[in-house]
């Protein structure tokens, strides 16, 4: 996104029926992302997990990565790990969402 610019979108679906919101301000994401897993989907079991990108990660900066802080709607914390299944240049974390659950996704604690 060019810098300066501000976008959003509101129930993305994602991939093992996830949907997401997050809004961009300024080049950059806002604090919290949204997941909900939607338990709506066919195919959705009780709990699966969910793979997050990390959007506030620096481009090119090496590891170790600070994990997300992920929130339930009861406002408790998720544990996160990162995700093996992804070998990129910026950090993939995992959570175990439960369906019909909503999950508010925020920067690495040393950002806050």
């Amino acid at each position: 996104m060019p810098p300066g610019e501000s976008a959003s979108f509101t129930t993305l679906r994602g991939r093992g029926g996830f949907l997401v919101s997050a809004a961009f301000a300024g080049g950059a994401t806002s604090a919290p992302l949204l997941v909900r897993a939607d338990d709506s989907f066919a195919a959705a079991p009780p709990a699966r997990n969910c793979s997050v990108l990390d959007p506030w990660a620096a481009p090119g900066a090496p590891p170790p990565w600070q994990p997300l802080v992920v929130r339930d709607s009861s406002g408790a914390q998720v544990a996160v790990s990162a995700d093996p299944a992804w070998a990129l240049a910026l950090p993939v974390w995992r959570f175990t969402a439960r369906s019909g659950e909503e999950y508010s996704v925020w920067p690495p604690a040393a950002a806050l």
